[in-house]
């Protein structure tokens, strides 16, 4: 069977259908449809990736086990020198400072008073071990040059104004400071890092690690003489208190150019003269200028030579002061310029920095691109500043005060494309080397990598099946030495987690197919849903989108009621013209004035700025109003041609004049090289099924290994053709069930090239000058398409992938309260984890509660009264603990269940497990086609789907656990299965 395949690929689903063709890949039936449901590696609220709150925890984990072998290595030194005593109770009394050593020195001291008192008196052993354990305890903020830039500012503040009232005290060390405080009733808090705040009514205390060293060297100035140990112990035990281990530099990726063919050289960093050169040149041979009444053109050499110039000696530059030194008339605009952002061109700013006086000057102009480099690596991988410092003394002979200044600057962060040596090779074509002589236009960092025998090939053969992809696209693989995954750690994986994730599934989906069906198919189209493609910017200024629109309708609303015009809150086309009219409250042709009453009748049209028929463009960006006279004189031809054949240049150059408001998406299609610029397409087909964005891209050229032609769809299209060819086949709200992903897919398998054109040829014969949508021909008979799918969607089941690992957290961070410990019954204390940790010969127990259910394991247990099941529950801390707890030794294990496990209860619903409640001897399920909404989500108008499954109601119910593989089939598991 030759076959064409559909996917629609989500941030956390992947939709599929397989749609036979003939030979000449017309649709002729739905063969299947399916959908994958997987987690997306991030948090449902924040969307932040799942390994950031991982790695918080670890790190402070880290820190806290790296403390505690600090001070009993800092222990066993004081111990061996005969600074604190061996046995645990004189330990206990030298940290109260109550040991009878102490008694010489008068009543009782605290730790702040001992570290005053060091600086003038002898002190005994065990008193300048407690002062120095003391230390070892606090040690003082220690920043690096890569952190200092996050630091805030009120630290540092806090930091100087410390150091001047000691200052102003004639305190010399912390630790007098301190103890004068004490003396004066108010409380200390000694910041333990940069963020912390100062509280009312306490003396907030930013402090940093040359502070504290600076005390360890004043006491050890006045404590050598009076006790024997060297100078070597000495600075060992400064080393146990104040060493900070390095941190572990950050690996670059490969080289996009040298990566795949083998040669393992790291990316050069953004900061580097290269980079910042490459992208300049790409910015200056992408603008194009755009005239009021003259076509879009690129720069001329001239104009070229003075953006370089510009950009050479400026941070950055404006596209309004950029008009003004070209020179250009006044309304010109740069299509590089957009309609939300007018911040203009980057410039070089690692030069701008270096070069200035008081950095290298004009000597950083002289150094060579080598050179220049290996500074930049300095700056941007060291972290500690005497190195910095020292480098550049000894290496450049520069001298020391300027190498401090050097050494403070913060240049870009981030790393480029390709190695330097790529980047140079690139450099040379790029800002050179014309790709179109008669345009004026220079190669693309794309065509210079096909001349350098790099970028993008087609694989030459197809394979059977997909491997990782990181081995199959070497470039995007990241190095990751951490991972557990053999090849996850031989090959490295995308900097994503949620398109980490997503390809894994595609792989393990397409293979399933293949293996299904035994061969490849005929074709691919696979379109990114817009939350996958998007980052989270994007997605902020969609929800700001969205909130305006709503506020716009409102006003809408209130705007007609004033004047009591009847509108359709519901219509969209009403509030489309709307829209537009707030844009331009006039006939965008004639300039005649529109009012609020004239707006919603028929005497206005909502308008195609450029026909659909020749731009398939139904976006409000190609549309505007026009009087019913205007719009139908105006036929199917773009502004300019339409003036040019009725003669009227003065009247196209108020129609330019009326719409210099507009925005700019908008108002380059009333220009004279709009046609020009939708002809200029080399093939407009090929633009409007292939995504640009990397995402697409990316997973194209994944298929594009098993599958001789594969498209990448943005979506434009789908839309209009899933909305008319399916609108009824799910019933339900879409965005409730998932099944709604396959239908998605099935309209991408079924949208061949040939069903767009035929969609071209209808808008060309229907051109009625009134406003209504594209229709899109179906390529198969509706009423057998909408049998086939109807059938398949109805017998579909959602496949979810179950993860039963034990990565989250493992009891919650709060400790109880030992009152209500104590209060508890054995069973219900079982249920909480038991921390110990020694203090002297002290124990101490914590109790905290579990993080949550890992599984429950329900047990069959005979009784004379007849059969009843228990169901023990495996708390998360439990997992690496205990065992399988038999609540009976003639129990038999019927099934163990975990979140996200499918059932089937009755014997016909099936469900997913969504929550576990040991408490009251329930589990929660939602149906596994459906999009769980949890009772705390429900809110007025949204139900909750979950339905409650008692314990004791598995037998009667029937409930057998069950699994559902990729291509949705399913296999009910015996009770007696794991």
């Amino acid at each position: 069977m030759r076959y064409r395949l559909g996917l629609d690929m989500g941030i956390s689903s992947l939709g599929w259908a397989v749609v036979e063709v003939d030979t000449q890949d017309h649709p002729q039936r739905v063969v299947a449809m399916g959908v994958r449901k997987f987690n997306s590696g991030r948090e449902d609220k924040t969307q932040a990736p799942l390994a950031q709150k991982r790695r918080q925890k670890r790190s402070m984990r880290r820190q806290r086990a790296r403390f505690l072998r600090r001070q009993q290595k800092l222990l066993n030194q004081l111990g061996h020198l005969g600074l604190m005593p061996l046995s645990p109770v004189e330990r206990r009394q030298v940290a109260d400072c109550n040991h009878p050593s102490f008694s010489s020195l008068g009543t009782k001291l605290n730790p702040y008073e001992l570290r005053a008192l060091a600086l003038s008196k002898p002190l005994p052993p065990y008193a300048l071990g407690r002062v120095l354990f003391a230390l070892n305890q606090r040690r003082g903020f220690k920043s690096n040059r890569k952190t200092d830039a996050e630091v805030d500012k009120k630290f540092y503040a806090g930091v100087n104004k410390l150091a001047q009232t000691m200052k102003d005290g004639g305190f010399s060390t912390l630790g007098a400071y301190f103890a004068y405080l004490q003396k004066q009733g108010k409380a200390v808090l000694d910041s333990r890092g940069q963020g912390d705040a100062v509280k009312e009514g306490r003396e907030g205390l930013q402090t940093t690690r040359e502070m504290y060293e600076a005390e360890f060297d004043a006491i050890q100035k006045a404590q050598q003489p009076n006790h024997k140990f060297t100078t070597e112990d000495w600075a060992a035990i400064k080393k146990t208190i104040f060493y900070q281990r390095p941190l572990r530099p950050v690996e670059r990726g490969k080289c996009q150019l040298y990566g795949p063919q083998g040669v393992d050289k790291p990316r050069a960093y953004a900061a580097d003269p290269l980079s910042q050169k490459m992208r300049a040149w790409q910015d200056i041979n992408n603008l194009k200028i755009i005239s009021p009444g003259d076509a879009t053109r690129f720069l001329t050499d001239d104009e070229r030579q003075e953006v370089w110039r510009l950009l050479c000696n400026q941070k950055s530059i404006s596209f309004t002061k950029l008009c003004t030194k070209l020179k250009l008339p006044v309304g010109t605009e740069f299509n590089l310029a957009s309609a939300k952002t007018e911040k203009g061109l980057t410039g070089l700013t690692t030069d701008y920095d270096l070069a200035k006086p008081e950095h290298f000057g004009p000597r950083w102009h002289t150094l060579t691109p080598e050179q220049q480099t290996k500074v930049v690596e300095l700056l941007q991988s060291t972290k500690d500043e005497e190195d910095v410092i020292t480098a550049l003394v000894e290496n450049l002979d520069i001298d020391e005060t300027a190498a401090e200044k050097i050494s403070a600057l913060n240049l870009e962060g981030g790393t480029a494309r390709f190695c330097t040596e790529a980047l140079a090779a690139l450099l040379a074509k790029v800002s050179s080397v014309r790709a179109d002589a008669p345009a004026n236009r220079y190669m693309s960092i794309t065509e210079a990598l096909a001349e350098l025998g790099g970028g993008y090939t087609r694989p030459g053969t197809l394979v059977e099946r997909l491997s990782y992809y990181a081995q199959m696209m070497p470039e995007v693989g990241m190095h990751q030495n951490s991972r557990t995954v053999p090849e996850e750690k031989k090959y490295g994986v995308i900097g994503n987690p949620t398109v980490h994730i997503a390809l894994n599934q595609l792989r393990q989906l397409v293979n399933a197919i293949l293996k299904e069906y035994g061969h490849p198919p005929a074709g691919i189209v696979i379109e990114l849903a817009r939350d996958l493609k998007a980052n989270a910017e994007q997605k902020r200024e969609w929800q700001i989108e969205i909130k305006k629109n709503l506020a716009l309708r409102d006003e809408m609303l209130e705007e007609c009621r004033k004047v009591g015009t009847k509108v359709n809150a519901d219509s969209r086309e009403d509030f489309l013209k709307y829209k537009l009219w707030k844009e331009l409250p006039a006939c965008a042709y004639t300039g005649e004035p529109i009012t609020l009453p004239m707006l919603f009748s028929n005497a206005v049209h909502i308008e195609h700025i450029l026909p659909r028929s020749r731009s398939l463009d139904d976006s409000s960006a190609n549309l505007t109003l026009a009087t019913r006279d205007a719009n139908k004189m105006k036929g199917a031809e773009t502004p300019y041609e339409y003036y040019q054949r009725i003669g009227k240049p003065e009247a196209y150059d108020a129609l330019l004049a009326r719409t210099a408001a507009l925005p700019h998406n908008k108002r380059w299609r009333f220009t004279p090289d709009a046609a020009k610029r939708l002809a200029d397409e080399e093939d407009w087909l090929s633009s409007m099924l292939n995504d640009t964005r990397y995402m697409s891209r990316l997973a194209k050229r994944y298929l594009e290994y098993i599958a001789p032609h594969v498209e990448a769809s943005p979506g434009k299209i789908t839309a209009k053709a899933r909305h008319q060819w399916f609108g009824k086949v799910l019933e339900k709200n879409r965005h409730a069930d998932h099944r709604h992903h396959a239908v998605d897919a099935l309209t991408l398998a079924l949208l061949t090239p040939e069903a767009i054109r035929e969609a071209q040829r209808a808008a060309s014969k229907d051109d009625t000058h009134v406003y209504k949508r594209l229709v899109m021909p179906c390529p198969v008979e509706p009423g057998k398409l909408h049998q086939e799918a109807l059938a398949l969607v109805n017998a579909m089941i959602v496949s979810h992938r179950v993860d039963h690992g034990a990565q989250g957290a493992l009891h919650e961070e709060t400790a109880q309260k030992h009152s209500d410990v104590a209060a508890m019954n054995e069973a219900a204390r079982l249920n909480l984890r038991k921390i110990e940790h020694q203090q002297g010969e002290r124990t101490h127990s914590n109790y905290y509660k579990h993080a949550g259910v890992h599984h429950i394991d329900f047990w069959l247990v005979k009784t004379p009264s007849g059969n009843k099941v228990e169901g023990v529950p495996v708390f998360m801390h439990q997992t690496r603990d205990k065992p399988r707890n038999r609540p009976h030794p003639a129990a038999t294990l019927l099934m163990r269940l975990h979140n996200g496990d499918c059932i089937v209860v009755d014997e016909k619903e099936l469900g997913i497990v969504r929550m576990i409640k040991p408490s009251a001897r329930a589990l929660l399920y939602a149906p596994a086609n459906e999009v769980g909404i949890a009772p705390s989500s429900a809110k007025a108008g949204v139900k909750s789907n979950y339905k409650t499954l008692g314990w004791t109601a598995l037998l009667k119910r029937n409930v057998r656990k069950a699994s559902v593989d990729m291509l949705g089939r399913l296999r009910v598991s015996s009770h007696r299965e794991i």
